[in-house]
């Protein structure tokens, strides 16, 4: 048997708290109060949904398409090795050698975007590179490093030293803290420079200003309110008793913490799990409903824009926003593709393995440049 207190924890508004006046019209605040609920209960939802489509989406790709990747990127890896004795086999001209220089470091390039070389592999990479595989590794993290270094100094105005950036606790915590000593620098700043701001920026800040004081007075007259009807002592029966200590808990937390959104949603749960009428709320009380709920609205836009660029997904990146139905189709017309590409790359490596002509490694080393070139000009 389900009682007032059941899954309070997991309460998020939605069709049934709205207001509905049978005989009068809604006021403004009313209205805009069941298009913050609706919009929330739509946004939770679609999150909830690309959660379930995305999860699904990654598991077929892992299950069943990355693992043809990599059979295809080792068997690149055995055209390059093939390539690598031809060079030795056959005795080549300055030009054909450049080709083929330049066909085993792109199918070398393209094999490391799903695997990572072995010792043979790396060690056949860096014969024909210039540039070693580590090495190149460390000057790409280096650029990133440095890239980062000037988006913090062209946004936040903090001169950070590249070396400064390692990928270790410390470094982290060092960056946060000069990010901190920066936001409250441009704060001071700021409000230095209020005489040189716009009326309009006044005005927008006076109305923060004012939402704070409205939120800040009525804290206290919502923690009263709810521990007035929320207190154990109150209640005689120990299952609710227990159920209102757990919940009290929250309140007063929440109360301490100055935790307005949370108080408000423990209200709001309150008002909708007593069946109370919504249309009793007072204007004032409305607009803080408002405020918190247009608080909570913007963090699940932040969130849901964050779920589709979470790096997690990055694998599926084009599939991520299809229709979960046409998404699999398309991995699975790649998974068709992919297997025939696979099968007929083993036959090639078969011909490249027993051929006495050099034209022929020339040949293939010509058309793989020319269609990984072709293909790469699709997408600028």
């Amino acid at each position: 048997m389900r009682t007032l207190f059941d899954d309070l924890e997991d309460y998020k508004p939605d069709n049934d708290l709205k207001i509905i006046k049978k005989k009068t019209l809604l006021s403004k605040n009313q209205k805009l109060f069941n298009k913050l609920t609706q919009q929330i209960e739509t946004l939770e939802n679609t999150l909830e949904e690309n959660n379930i489509r995305l999860n699904k989406l990654l598991n077929f790709y892992i299950q069943d398409l990355k693992p043809i990747f990599i059979d295809m990127a080792s068997k690149k890896m055995q055209v390059v090795s093939v390539l690598d004795k031809a060079s030795q086999k056959f005795k080549l001209k300055k030009k054909q050698y450049e080709t083929l220089q330049q066909t085993i470091l792109r199918i070398c390039e393209d094999a490391f975007i799903d695997i990572e070389p072995d010792a043979e592999q790396e060690a056949i990479f860096d014969k024909w590179s210039e540039i070693s595989y580590r090495e190149g590794n460390e000057y790409q993290e280096q650029q990133i490093k440095e890239n980062l270094s000037d988006m913090m100094k062209n946004i936040f105005k903090i001169d950070i030293n590249p070396d400064e950036l390692d990928d270790d606790p410390e470094a982290f915590i060092n960056l946060k803290k000069k990010l901190e000593e920066q936001a409250k620098k441009m704060t001071e700043e700021s409000v230095k420079n209020n005489r040189k701001k716009t009326k309009k920026q006044i005005e927008k800040e006076e109305k923060i200003k004012e939402h704070e004081e409205i939120k800040n007075k009525n804290i206290r007259s919502i923690y009263i309110t709810l521990a007035k009807v929320l207190h154990p002592d109150s209640e005689q029966d120990p299952i609710l008793k227990t159920e209102k200590e757990e919940v009290m808990k929250q309140v007063t937390m929440a109360y301490d913490q100055k935790d307005i959104a949370t108080l408000l949603k423990l209200e709001i749960e309150w008002i909708h799990k007593t069946n109370d009428n919504l249309e009793k709320i007072t204007d004032d009380k409305l607009k803080i409903f408002i405020a918190a709920l247009k608080e909570q609205a913007q963090e699940l836009q932040e969130e849901l824009f964050w779920q589709l660029n979470n790096p997690r997904y990055a694998e599926i990146a084009d599939f991520i926003h299809l229709p979960e139905p046409l998404a699999i189709q398309e991995m699975q017309n790649e998974i068709k593709l992919q297997k025939n590409m696979l099968n007929h790359l083993t036959s090639v490596i078969e011909n490249l393995k027993h051929t006495n002509s050099p034209k022929f490694i020339l040949d293939f080393a010509k058309k793989y440049l020319d269609v990984t070139d072709n293909a790469a000009n699709l997408y600028e």
